[in-house]
């Protein structure tokens, strides 16, 4: 316990000892709602590798998350194990799931988060069947925008080809590339009938944006013509 006898405020001292002196200032400067929700604790990674406690936040998070997860039949081994770190879970689970699970997983620990917020500034807990419908609707809604599922409007086929001259016109196709401080470049000649009357390629030892590349080997293709 934290507060003082008077249970009015922290005990400065209890608190200087759990947290250090400098930590601990900022704790005793959290103010307290002695109308609001009951204070708890909750637990946090700090860049030492250990954990500490810090006073506000509830246990809601962790608890919602596992029921979340149990209800969506997320592997065991993912919600029995022992993680020192919350990234190290996070990424346990991405390599598990395919990129669909994944995305519906980031989802449903973004609406956790909202929900947490609601519990602590509004007093209003969600239970976790609600949160994961509430998810589950995001996803659908926004669907169209995930990289991870097809379409709904399919994308047009687009055939690319090499597109013949006309009798007696050589074409000249070229492209660019960067590397470091370093542009590769190449062009090739051909006529209507596919055969090719000559080419270069090459490297100009300068660092420069692929568009002025791509310029200087047009240029370079106007010298060949």
């Amino acid at each position: 316990d934290l507060f003082n006898e008077r249970k009015d405020g922290r005990d400065k001292k209890k608190v200087s000892e759990v947290y250090g002196e400098n930590t601990g200032d900022k704790v005793c400067n959290i103010p307290i709602l002695h109308n609001g929700l009951e204070d708890q604790r909750i637990w946090f990674h700090n860049p030492h590798g250990v954990f500490s406690s810090k006073s506000a936040y509830s246990w809601m998070i962790l608890k919602q998350a596992w029921a979340m997860l149990e209800f969506r039949g997320l592997n065991n081994k993912f919600l029995g194990g022992r993680y020192s770190r919350c990234i190290d879970w996070i990424e346990d689970v991405a390599r598990e799931l395919d990129n669909k699970a994944v995305s519906d997983f980031i989802t449903v620990l973004w609406n956790i988060w909202n929900s947490r917020n609601n519990c602590i500034f509004r007093g209003v807990e969600d239970d976790a069947r609600v949160t994961w419908e509430r998810a589950a609707t995001l996803s659908r809604d926004f669907w169209i925008f995930n990289l991870v599922e097809d379409p709904m409007l399919p994308r047009k086929a687009v055939t690319k080809a090499w597109k013949k001259p006309y009798q007696g016109v050589l074409k000249i196709n070229f492209d660019a590339s960067t590397h470091g401080k370093k542009v590769y470049y190449g062009l090739v000649a051909r006529d209507a009938d596919g055969f090719v009357h000559g080419g270069r390629m090459g490297f100009v030892d300068k660092k420069m944006p692929i568009d002025w590349a791509e310029l200087q080997v047009m240029e370079e293709s106007l010298r060949v013509a």
